[in-house]
């Protein structure tokens, strides 16, 4: 099989290339970045750490580039698009994937795009591929262990999300694309699913503590995330699903930003030039005084609570797992990837993760790759 990894030489791309690679099956995995100096030089780490590249090759290649994209997407398999902010990319990124009647893996975790992305579902039903979006660790596992708690309970009333990502666990401040994407889901209003419909509340609002393995309690707050969007139209009778999230070791600069309006992207007109407040929030961030006793651990935890009937009585399934991001990150789009490229998911349009993956087989596949969420009933 041929796998086309837009983005293949960033944070999470490089992992599920290297994933990929280990693979009886996969035949060529192409390494799609804008930054070809980059992808060539990630090319010959595979061999330092004894990974074969000798199936890999990689090409320059901008996103936006409707026709190179076409291009590039000739005769793949499956195309694991990487590039974010997906509120900016993912539509492009799809359009030519349905476009060359490719199959595709994302993973978006934008709101906006997200609901953009699936308004592209009659498109790809007709060119006959399957299009799984979110199929990250949030959304992604958040949305199959959220379907996996509901399979368990005879009614679901709640769902609710808890997720945080430490400073630490997220390289290049500055310019990163995860970094761009919180600022994002940050600003202005965000949808949750409320007494049975979508409503927006304030981002960063509502704020409780939860508590994670390594980090302990920490507070978390709403955050403009896919899994209200889509749970709900997957797992019927469900009354709320919300996704709350938080970024222990700098979610005081992130209240600061938002009160402040940095979060936006709509420029200012500063002396006649126009700035954008979000980038000038992510250059701060990559300025920000560190020291690194004050910082917590690098480490993202993940929290999934489906609440319900069961048998007549209250009932709820919980699922906790967390690690670096990269790893649970990647490897569930990995997963999907393969699972698309061996025909082994018949679904065509396009879907969140849990419309289209049973769960204990996904969840089994995550295990090989010592990735393992602890569930309690």
């Amino acid at each position: 099989m041929k796998i086309l990894v837009l983005g293949g030489c960033g944070q999470e791309g490089k992992t599920a290339v290297k994933d990929l690679l280990k693979q009886h099956d996969v035949t060529q995995v192409i390494i799609g970045d804008i930054d070809i100096n980059s992808a060539n030089n990630f090319k010959n780490e595979l061999a330092n750490d004894n990974i074969s590249n000798n199936n890999v090759s990689t090409i320059q290649l901008d996103v936006m580039d409707k026709d190179s994209l076409l291009t590039a997407l000739h005769n793949v398999d499956v195309v694991a698009n990487f590039v974010g902010p997906f509120y900016r990319f993912g539509v492009p990124v799809l359009t030519a994937a349905i476009e060359s009647k490719t199959h595709y893996v994302d993973i978006c975790d934008d709101y906006d795009a997200t609901e953009s992305l699936l308004e592209l579902n009659d498109k790809a039903k007709e060119a006959g591929i399957c299009a799984i979006i979110g199929l990250g660790v949030s959304p992604g596992v958040t949305n199959i262990a959220a379907k996996m708690g509901a399979d368990k309970l005879d009614q679901v009333d709640d769902i609710d999300i808890h997720w945080i990502v430490s400073v630490t666990d997220v390289d290049d401040l500055e310019n990163s694309a995860a970094v761009d994407h919180a600022l994002h889901i940050l600003d202005g209003n965000v949808p949750q699913y409320l007494d049975g419909q979508w409503q927006n509340m304030p981002a960063m609002s509502e704020s409780e503590s939860s508590r994670f393995n390594v980090i302990g309690d920490t507070s978390v707050y709403y955050v403009g995330h896919p899994e209200p969007v889509t749970l709900p139209r997957y797992i019927k009778g469900v009354k709320n699903v919300r996704c709350k999230g938080g970024c222990p070791g700098a979610d005081e600069v992130l209240h600061a930003f938002s009160a402040l309006g940095l979060t936006s992207s709509t420029p200012l007109d500063i002396d006649g030039m126009k700035v954008s407040p979000r980038k000038v929030a992510m250059k701060l961030l990559g300025k920000m005084p560190m020291e690194e006793s004050e910082l917590p651990p690098p480490y993202s935890g993940f929290k999934i609570t489906v609440s319900g009937i069961k048998n007549g009585e209250a009932a709820s399934n919980v699922f906790y797992y967390g690690g670096r991001m990269s790893a649970w990150t990647a490897t569930p789009t990995s997963i999907g990837v393969l699972m698309l490229a061996r025909g082994e998911i018949e679904h065509r349009g396009v879907l969140a993760p849990e419309g289209c993956i049973e769960p204990e087989r996904f969840f089994s596949e995550m295990a090989k790759r010592d990735l393992i969420a602890e569930s309690i009933e």
